[in-house]
């Protein structure tokens, strides 16, 4: 009965939290704040069915005592809601809850674009000048194309990572599982959203080549260039930030192949450190800082929030590589790449690298009652 009341408590608050991750993305003004507290209590009832204070107390006190003082310093509880998320579901399986959050959105998604499409809530697509252009892109009754591929995106990474996972068999036969795949890219091509279409076309092969190549080498080729790839786009970000830049007239030719990659992005996150020095604990700009997820997060949650989420990224990459998950190097791989382009690292319903952190705790557990045993066993 106390199992049956934490999960139901836990989920509860996931459910909700899929909710509200539609807040300035599709919906607006639907009573946020109240789901967002019941997110928050459900959570902390879930924590409070399952203390461990012999063994979690340290984790509890530490991870408790960082959310309270972001949320002091920021007037906002987002790092404390994934605090809670994390603590309430270390030891549930992330790929259960990743299948909630991708039916959950395809469903949303799913019912905003049809509601749309027949004059109901906002347009279905939007003619407007986009890089300098005239052009015709769907919105599927979002608020802005940018905003539906991110959702889509998001749809695309959790459904392969739920049900394509490598090396196992799936209720249907793989090929069937990527051609699926292959046709959700369809919606991001309406939407003009090449970050996303780009992204979610490589985690396809990702997945494909985890599939298919025996070769033992291959996760650490996959460790590696992901390692490498996370390295140079945080490095390539705040360079073009703070020191990178058109030098005496001639331009800088890596610097504007970047500023091109991301569409102007670079320019503007070089005039924003031009004029606003980012703070330890965030400066309050609101989502109006940039659309460049690390340099949007370093501005409003800190430079402490940017340090321990690069030492959480890291970490947790060479764990998933430890554990010889390959489907959850990938999905971090996405999400980080896709950070370049939109600001959701601090959103626990956004983003999908803080979903490989549950689940971490039964990992732990069950290490440490192998070593019991060993002891006995000597």
């Amino acid at each position: 009965m106390r199992e049956k009341a934490k999960n139901l408590f836990f989920y509860i608050g996931i459910i909700c939290e899929l909710v509200v991750s539609f807040t300035g993305y599709a919906f607006t003004d639907y009573g946020e704040n109240i789901i967002i507290l019941a997110a928050m209590a459900f959570f902390g009832l879930s924590i409070c069915m399952d203390l461990e204070l012999k063994k979690m107390w340290p984790w509890y006190v530490g991870l408790g005592a960082l959310g309270v003082l972001f949320y002091y310093f920021q007037k906002q509880a987002l790092i404390l809601r994934i605090v809670l998320a994390i603590l309430a579901g270390r030891k549930k399986d992330s790929r259960e809850v990743v299948k909630v959050f991708f039916w959950g959105t395809l469903g949303v998604t799913f019912v905003t674009a049809v509601l749309s499409f027949f004059g109901v809530g906002r347009d279905f697509y939007v003619i407007d000048t986009f890089r300098h252009v005239d052009e015709i892109r769907y919105q599927f009754g979002f608020l802005h194309p940018n905003s539906f591929a991110l959702f889509w995106f998001k749809v695309l990474v959790f459904g392969l990572y739920a049900y394509v996972v490598p090396g196992e068999k799936g209720k249907l036969p793989k090929p069937v599982l990527y051609g699926i795949a292959i046709l959700f890219l369809a919606p991001l091509y309406f939407a003009k959203s090449k970050t996303a279409f780009a992204l979610g076309g490589a985690a396809i092969v990702g997945f494909l080549a985890c599939d298919l190549i025996r070769w033992k080498g291959f996760r650490t080729m996959l460790y590696i260039f992901g390692n490498a790839l996370m390295a140079f786009e945080v490095w390539a970000l705040f360079s073009c930030m703070t020191w990178l830049w058109p030098v005496e007239g001639k331009a800088n030719k890596f610097w504007w192949f970047l500023n091109y990659l991301t569409t102007g992005r670079t320019h503007l996150i070089h005039t924003l450190h031009e004029n606003v020095k980012p703070t330890w604990m965030g400066v309050s700009l609101g989502s109006d800082a940039t659309e460049v997820g690390f340099v949007n997060a370093l501005y409003n949650q800190g430079k402490l929030f940017i340090i321990l989420y690069l030492i959480v990224l890291f970490g947790l990459f060479f764990w998933l590589y430890r554990r010889k998950n390959a489907a959850g190097m990938i999905l971090v791989l996405a999400f980080t790449a896709y950070a370049s382009a939109e600001a959701f690292l601090p959103y626990f319903n956004k983003n999908g690298v803080w979903f490989m952190l549950l689940g971490v705790g039964t990992y732990f557990s069950q290490k440490e009652k192998k070593e019991n045993e060993n002891r006995c066993s000597n």
